[in-house]
């Protein structure tokens, strides 16, 4: 079913669409390239946490006008896509066949796609290449980098407690708390998660105290003393997400968190056949400000691990597609064209 996008939300021009795959129904965003552009291919937009499809609003017009088709799917657990209880359905492997299913149905079973991620939606982007090679092209990530210690495949187990108390990822200590199913009891109200968005999306107290912590996650004690609309998300914009990620709460966004011991266990027989190692294209866009990614994540393992990888930095934070959205357009613009 495809409906004009009008809804709030909803990009220009894009249309709506529903799909079910798998026994999940995902909610989409599709747009064709600018009238009179010769078409050049398709790009997936994968976003991450706490978003959805709306968060890619500032590339989808501009990958439209250089020629792109673009679907941007609401991912799993996000506002109108399917929020699945068990946890296990938010592995990448399953993630990524509900993606391949959506390519099949909508543009054919021999289609190759751009795949490009931001925050955990790097993950879905970084894991497709793996399991469908066939369908995948390209590949950009945006703020968080591959790295196979910690994303895999690997033969050994390591949890993420002791990666983060041997110092190895010491900045992921926020995911230790994240991924405990009773951080979401926290986040319940349309209130709660309009007060855990500004904190998350670089919103402070008055006297200029924030209330996320790279080694602890979520300081409570803070978080109470958010300023409204002291992040980059404000107004009219931010109550559009109050609204999206009411709709499921925050349970199916943090099960990303909780699936890393799954997706070891899915990617063993990879491992044990040698491993995985991109041959694709590929750019990352490390964020600079961003306290939770060390540059040796990336200038050191990152690249360990693909053949021709792209990094092209901008000095913002996190939250790159909102803070800096014309900064993104053109590193995008700029690889895409060397393809």
């Amino acid at each position: 079913m495809a409906t004009n996008s009008t809804v709030p939300g909803a990009t220009n021009g894009t249309t709506s669409h529903y799909i079910t795959v798998r026994n999940q129904t995902y909610h989409y965003l599709h747009a064709l390239p600018s009238p009179g552009i010769t078409p050049k291919g398709t790009i997936l937009l994968f976003h991450g946490l706490p978003d959805f499809s709306y968060g890619w609003r500032h590339a989808i017009s501009f990958l439209s006008s250089l020629g792109y088709r673009l679907l941007v799917p609401d991912m799993l657990g996000a506002a109108r896509t399917s929020a699945p209880c068990p946890i296990s359905r938010y592995t990448f492997k399953e993630m990524s066949a509900d993606i391949a299913a959506i390519v099949d149905a909508v543009l054919g079973p021999n289609a190759q796609v751009i795949v490009g991620g931001h925050d955990w939606g790097t993950g879905v982007a970084y894991k497709f290449p793996m399991w469908y090679p066939e369908k995948t092209k390209a590949l950009f990530a945006l703020s968080y980098p591959y790295t196979q210690t910690y994303f895999g495949p690997n033969e050994q187990w390591v949890d993420l407690q002791e990666l983060v108390d041997s110092g190895v990822y010491e900045t992921y200590g926020y995911q230790l708390q994240w991924r405990d199913v009773s951080f979401d009891r926290n986040f319940t109200s349309k209130e709660d998660i309009r007060t855990l968005l500004t904190a998350l999306i670089g919103g402070s107290t008055a006297d200029g105290r924030y209330a996320v912590s790279e080694k602890s996650g979520i300081l409570y004690d803070v978080l109470p003393d958010i300023a409204p609309d002291s992040g980059f998300l404000k107004g009219e914009e931010l109550e559009i997400y109050v609204d999206a990620i009411s709709r499921n709460g925050v349970r199916g966004g943090w099960n990303w968190y909780r699936t890393r011991r799954m997706n070891f266990e899915d990617e063993l027989d990879v491992a044990k056949a040698g491993g995985f190692r991109y041959k694709l294209p590929a750019l990352f866009i490390p964020s600079l400000q961003d306290t939770t990614v060390l540059p040796r994540y990336y200038e050191e393992e990152m690249r360990a691990s693909f053949d021709d990888l792209t990094i092209e930095p901008l000095n913002k934070s996190h939250w790159l597609l909102v803070e800096d959205p014309q900064g993104v357009n053109q590193v995008l613009e700029k690889w895409l064209a060397d393809l």
